[in-house]
């Protein structure tokens, strides 16, 4: 049998791309703590003529998403030593083209510009593998790509390889809740239902996000003692309607470097509706000072001038807002957990009484008490027969305009462009969508004119907010009931694609925290 290559002379890229095949051991160099990093493996330097016997060693057949993300993990592990011992480790060939030009270096890959070649060796699905969605098997061929593919130019390159959103909770929602409920209470049932979803023990949750305007005097760390976890990551946002997807950006990252690995997140409030008018009228310095002396009713005010611009700005009608509110009770009406699940008409929708001209009743969000829970993990920890649902990218902007603009924008307008292409699909591609909906023209804001499956739990305006910072956490729960074709009457035929938003944290005339996340059906 001919004598392996040592990395010590790296090998040409003529040699690999003619042979196409790269045994594990050439990489692995059994120990070397540099040896593994991938952007050492193979540069176009010079022709070295090797021959590489194949042997029982399992190739795996990858797209292009993959061996990034491969590329990725390897470079992690090859850090923590993987590879001392017996080949268990995956190799990966790369080699620089010299003859294109090279795309701008980036700091993650350290000049290595162009993805070749991924295998394993035999026995690595036995271990953790998150770059796989299915076992390895003998039989499968792996071949070099046709061409170099730039690693800053391919999409999904920030995909979450690691963690996923394996299960979802949530208590029941009430507009008036009774003695003995709290947002303690609340919370409990919805961490509880999410933890049985997921199938995981609460021994083994070592992280918590939470976001909640009535859990004071508590805080997280409080939250964490009454539910008896025992934690290594804990978070508290306060980020109102982006709390949701800004915790779950937390928490993904979280997983993904392994600060944790199961972890809750959370939300929750039971204010009632004296309580919420408290809230609403000391919401920050500015509204105490020159909002509340108005007596401009908390944000329901502040939403009717956004709303009366929106509909100058771009000619509206207000049975143009009655349509959506329209088509969200007819999605709440297959949910069990909405407060209003009653059919209405455009009738009802006009005939409703106003509450600040243009909105009525039905324009403004019915806040409810009530608790929201989704886990982050593994997607490896997803319950047998159920498919992780992986976000592919994630997004958030924080006082994009500084409050002089007009409000018919968010912040999801500086990064939109980014989100998709990082996502590495098109809106056209979306099946699915949750988008915040304290107030119909918000809704809007975000959507544009695109046309998806919107709020099919029905939506705030019809299933109930469960106080601003757990309100996104419902659209994030039911886009994952979609995607792992859990909605029941509500699904949407073959759902793989869903994007969720956040909005909220009105400073004074507008809301001032936006966020956005692709999701992904993991087969």
């Amino acid at each position: 049998m001919p004598s392996r290559p040592s990395v010590d002379r790296p090998i040409g890229a003529s040699a690999v791309e003619r042979d196409g095949l790269l045994d594990v051991d050439v990489l692995a160099c059994r120990g070397g703590r540099d040896d593994l990093r991938f952007m050492q493996a193979v540069r176009r330097s010079q022709d070295d003529r090797v021959h590489i016997p194949i042997r029982e060693e399992l190739l795996v057949a990858v797209d292009q998403r993959q061996l990034l993300a491969a590329a990725e993990v390897f470079s992690r592990r090859a850090r923590a030593g993987v590879g001392e011992h017996e080949a268990q480790v995956f190799a990966l060939a790369l080699h620089r083209c010299d003859q294109r030009a090279p795309p701008a270096s980036q700091s993650y890959d350290r000049g290595t510009d162009h993805v070749s070649i991924v295998r394993a060796s035999r026995g690595w699905d036995r271990y953790h593998r998150p770059w796989l969605d299915r076992p390895l098997s003998r039989a499968m061929t792996v071949r070099l790509t046709s061409g170099p593919i730039p690693l800053n130019a391919l999409p999904g390159k920030i995909m979450y390889t690691n963690a996923a959103i394996i299960g979802v909770g949530q208590s029941a929602y009430t507009r008036r809740p009774q003695p003995g409920q709290s947002t303690h209470t609340f919370i409990r049932d919805a961490v509880v239902a999410a933890l049985v979803d997921a199938a995981i023990d609460p021994r083994e949750v070592d992280g918590m996000a939470v976001a909640s305007f009535s859990l004071a005097p508590d805080a997280a760390i409080d939250l964490a003692w009454k539910l008896g976890l025992s934690l290594r990551w804990l978070v508290q946002d306060t980020n109102g309607g982006s709390s949701a997807m800004n915790m779950l950006g937390h928490a993904l990252r979280a997983v993904e470097t392994g600060a944790a690995s199961v972890i809750l997140v959370t939300g929750g409030d039971a204010t009632g509706l004296g309580g919420y008018a408290k809230v609403a009228a000391n919401f920050n310095i500015a509204t105490q000072l020159h909002l509340a002396p108005l007596g401009h009713g908390g944000p329901n005010g502040v939403y009717a001038l956004v709303t009366s611009r929106q509909m100058k700005t771009y000619g509206l009608q207000k049975s143009d807002y009655g349509q959506l509110a329209i088509a969200q009770r007819a999605w709440a009406a297959h949910n069990p957990y909405a407060v209003y699940r009653a059919a209405m008409t455009m009738e009802d929708y006009l005939a409703a009484p106003l509450v600040a001209d243009p909105l009525s009743r039905y324009d403004c969000v019915p806040v409810v008490a009530g608790a929201q829970a989704i886990v982050v993990a593994h997607p490896d920890r997803c319950p047998d027969g159920r498919a992780p649902v992986r976000v592919r990218a994630h997004r958030a902007s924080f006082n994009y305009d500084n409050q002089e603009g007009d409000g018919l924008q968010t912040g999801i307008s500086t990064f939109a462009g980014e989100l998709w292409r990082a996502a590495g699909v098109d809106p056209a591609d979306i099946d699915v969508a949750s988008i915040y909906d304290d107030y119909p023209t918000m809704v809007f804001a975000q959507l544009g004119e695109r046309r998806f499956p919107l709020n099919t739990w029905g939506g705030m305006l019809s299933a109930g907010q469960p106080g601003g910072p757990a309100g996104g956490l419902n659209g994030i729960s039911e886009a994952v009931l979609q995607l792992q074709h859990r909605a029941g009457a509500r699904q949407v035929e073959a759902a793989r694609l869903a994007v969720t938003t956040g909005y909220g944290m009105t400073l004074y005339r507008y809301g001032a925290t936006a966020a956005a996340a692709v999701l992904e059906r993991l087969e």
